[in-house]
């Protein structure tokens, strides 16, 4: 078993458990003999604190001196209205500037982790009351409101709270729905998988 450290920062209640879950799951997909070491608990940051100039640095700073020099950062927020293509590049820019060589990814989930979900709703189906019939919608990414989509698909007067359902429907996603149907999923993907790579190579470097 090969063993890589990750720093995780997020703007949600929920991804405090569910990102390094997620991020688990996709790692061991991309080389099972390769596991995240359990750091410290996630960084929350408010998303509007987090795009403030200082403010990111700060954060990746803190989260550079959990991992030391052999360690990786991974930034998730949701991009909501802001197009990911442009303002990822920007914030990345940024936390490598604060961080210098230390392997680090920005991720904005479009429009909201939740929208992850979507694309994976079939395999979701009977996870926390959601329907029998609920499936994967057209356009997901461009959704104002995944989790009103959820709450649609979940029984009456029981709605979607991202820190009750975000967890377990985290563990139940589908990879590979939510790869063919979410291009930030995508992103997540590819980003860890390029940090596994610099952090093998840094680990061998080193020995």
């Amino acid at each position: 078993m090969k063993f890589i450290k990750i720093a995780f920062i997020v703007e949600g209640e929920g991804e405090i458990a569910a990102l390094p879950v997620l991020a688990r799951r996709i790692v061991k997909k991309i080389d099972e003999t390769v596991f995240i070491m359990d750091k410290a608990e996630p960084l929350k940051v408010g998303r509007n604190a987090l795009v403030r100039p200082g403010e990111l640095e700060r954060y990746v700073g803190i989260a550079a001196e959990k991992v030391g020099r052999d360690g990786g950062i991974l930034i998730l927020i949701d991009a909501d209205d802001d197009c990911p293509a442009q303002l990822a590049p920007r914030l990345l820019e940024r936390a490598k500037r604060a961080v210098g060589d230390i392997p680090t990814a920005v991720v904005l989930a479009k429009r909201e982790y939740e929208a992850w979900f979507l694309a994976s709703a079939s395999a979701l189906r009977g996870r926390c009351g959601i329907s029998a019939e609920c499936v994967i919608p057209q356009n997901l990414e461009e959704k104002r409101d995944a989790k009103g989509f959820l709450t649609d698909n979940m029984p009456k007067g029981q709605p979607y709270s991202a820190t009750k359902h975000q967890l377990e429907l985290t563990r139940e996603i589908d990879i590979e729905l939510a790869l063919q149907n979410s291009p930030s999923f995508n992103k997540l993907y590819r980003d860890l998988q390029d940090m596994i790579l610099q952090l093998q190579d840094s680990q061998s470097q080193s020995n």
